[in-house]
């Protein structure tokens, strides 16, 4: 008779049960660091927003606009200031300036950025209550690409080609802190 592991196992009846406790220690284990790496990236994924969120506060101004491959010159000026959840942007050739919330996907590539017009509803019938965009961060440059047409789709790149209906809009950062908007813009 061949005397294989499990022969081995059930011939010393103490080796048996504890062999069984390891296998049992070891499926637990897998279990824990399974579920361990599962809690780790959604942690990972949190914090990674987290970080993206607060790298994106303070105050950003359109250094350059291109709308469907068209350079925008009417952008230059345009703030952008990030401040906790809500963004508002100013525009000096527009006198009110509005508030909306957004939100950041950072683990998406490219990362995902949605920013509400939910204040616009009113205004501008045609606005959708979100605009889907891309978005990368440099340092001191954020660039941000939306749909041209606002069609609600979001870009799968920041190509600025004509016939891409693309906005592609390249801020810099002016201050890190959104309470400093008064020194660059009179609101």
């Amino acid at each position: 008779m061949k005397r294989g592991v499990l022969a081995w196992g059930m011939s010393r009846g103490g080796t048996r049960l504890v062999g069984m406790l390891v296998l049992c220690c070891a499926g637990i284990a897998a279990c824990i660091v399974g579920s361990t790496n599962i809690a780790c990236s959604r942690h990972a994924e949190r914090d990674g927003n987290m970080n993206d969120k607060h790298l994106l506060q303070g105050v950003w101004e359109v250094v350059e606009e291109t709308s469907d491959g068209i350079p925008n010159e009417n952008a230059s000026g345009l703030l952008f200031i990030f401040d906790g959840d809500n963004y508002s942007t100013h525009n000096p050739h527009r006198p009110r300036p509005y508030s909306d919330s957004y939100t950041i996907n950072s683990q998406q590539t490219p990362k995902h950025m949605t920013l509400s017009h939910d204040s616009l509803a009113g205004v501008l019938a045609s606005t959708p209550h979100a605009q889907n965009c891309i978005y990368k961060l440099e340092g001191d440059v954020l660039t941000i690409c939306s749909d041209f047409n606002y069609a609600n789709d979001r870009p799968k790149d920041f190509s600025n080609d004509r016939g891409a209906n693309h906005t592609v809009r390249v801020l810099k950062r002016v201050a890190h802190d959104a309470r400093d908007v008064q020194k660059y813009f009179r609101l």
